[in-house]
């Protein structure tokens, strides 16, 4: 082995090394969201710079950055505070979190035509009917 392959195989353990050891201590990409409008009205929601138009009965999966979620209509903007749902299944009973390769960790929500943002669990789907029983801290209003 000749010393530039030497250095090369030497920097890619070290690189494997440190994604190994960042992977392990929690150091975790940032969710995605699968947020579906059930609402009346397209809609536009802000995330990582980037705006998501979602029309009426579809939906849109993107990384989400931040505390914020921005939803926009025609005629307002609502701001979320978003808090993700427990990961404590005795509390919940439900699971909310989907892990896909790539991605990591999926968090389904759906905006309500009453302006509430609905956790739905991994095995449910949209759309939810209104009084679905949701986690703590859920439905979420804007502020």
């Amino acid at each position: 082995m000749n010393m530039r392959t030497s250095e090369s195989v030497h920097r890619v353990a070290i690189i494997g090394a440190l994604v190994t050891v960042l992977g392990l201590s929690g150091c975790t990409a940032r969710p995605y969201f699968d947020f579906f409008n059930a609402s009346d009205a397209p809609i536009k929601v802000g995330s990582c710079g980037m705006v998501h138009a979602i029309p009426v009965g579809a939906s849109a999966v993107f990384q989400w950055c931040g505390e914020k979620v921005e939803v926009q209509t025609e005629s307002s903007t609502r701001v979320f505070v978003y808090s993700p749902p427990s990961h404590n299944l005795a509390e919940t009973g439900k699971s909310y979190f989907d892990y896909q390769p790539i991605k990591g960790e999926v968090i389904k929500l759906q905006l309500n035509t009453d302006g509430r943002l609905f956790a739905v669990a991994v095995a449910e789907h949209c759309p939810l009917p209104a009084d679905a029983r949701q986690p703590q801290g859920f439905p979420m209003r804007p502020q």
